[in-house]
């Protein structure tokens, strides 16, 4: 150990001690030890989430577990609850951690970013849940409970400025549209299927440049979601079997001519999705 390592190790104990002993409050303390710690792993803030734990109170550890025996007692017994108890539930979940990811979103961007990520997973699979338990499990049920979920993360997509909760959002909305088209359309031919969806694909990337200044993120996400209805068609072809012999010369077509506009059109659309 060079006399320099030996140094830093004396003063990263001494400031070690300053935090146990409650001299320094915790955020000096960790930002002396960035200037001390030459590895970035040991610059991470783990260490100190951990000593916390060490200096909890026995009502903060009490509180921890049983908050966490309650949410695995909810989740064992959900689908035994009434389906209004069960929309209850999940929507009180669910504002509970956006209002987490509200009030942790400066002082804690990891975790406000987990908080936000499980509040926009729980809509949709609470949202199966409830539809199986009130027998609603079909394409109309589906069809609202994927554009109750597009609106609901296209709003916290806006509100939170995360253009990949809009594209989310966008993709959610999408699958119910096209499942809003199999219940509407009987044996479609090429051309249905193509205005179904390429006036769409058109659409978005409109509001892709009319709203890239105006709402943050949304840019992306409609040029984005633009690129998928684009080629759409191609995919619902395959799966429904229209016109199965010329699929791939309408998708080598169709990606020709995207390629082509998207080239003539580079200086633009790269200043709406940046």
């Amino acid at each position: 150990m060079t006399p320099e390592e030996a140094k830093r190790n004396v003063l990263v104990r001494e400031i070690e001690w300053w935090r146990q002993s409650k001299l320094l409050p915790e955020a000096y303390c960790d930002f002396l030890l960035n200037l001390y710690l030459n590895d970035p792993g040991d610059r991470s803030r783990f260490g100190s989430t951990v000593r916390r734990f060490g200096h909890a109170k026995p009502l903060q550890w009490l509180f921890v577990f049983s908050t966490f025996s309650l949410i695995c007692i909810i989740l064992l017994y959900f689908s035994a609850f009434s389906y209004a108890l069960q929309m209850v539930l999940a929507a009180a979940a669910t504002l509970g951690l956006l209002a987490v990811a509200v009030w942790r979103r400066r002082r804690a961007p990891l975790g406000a970013r987990f908080a936000l990520g499980t509040a926009m997973l729980i809509p949709p699979v609470a949202g199966l849940a409830v539809l199986d338990s009130a027998g609603w499990l079909n394409v109309g049920g589906l069809m609202t409970l994927l554009f109750v979920c597009a609106a609901f993360w296209i709003a916290c997509g806006v509100a939170f400025r995360l253009a990949i909760l809009q594209a989310g959002g966008l993709l959610l909305a999408m699958g119910g549209y096209a499942l809003l088209l199999s219940g509407r359309l009987d044996g479609p031919g090429w051309l249905e299927v193509q205005l179904c969806w390429v006036p769409l694909a058109i659409l978005f990337a409109w509001l892709s440049w009319f709203l890239h200044d105006r709402v943050p993120g949304s840019g992306a996400a409609l040029f984005g979601a633009a690129l998928v209805a684009w080629h759409v068609p191609e995919i619902y072809s395959v799966l429904a079997n229209v016109d199965r012999p010329w699929v791939e010369a309408q998708f080598l077509v169709k990606t020709a001519l995207l390629g082509f506009g998207l080239f003539r059109l580079r200086r633009h659309w790269t200043e709406w999705v940046a």
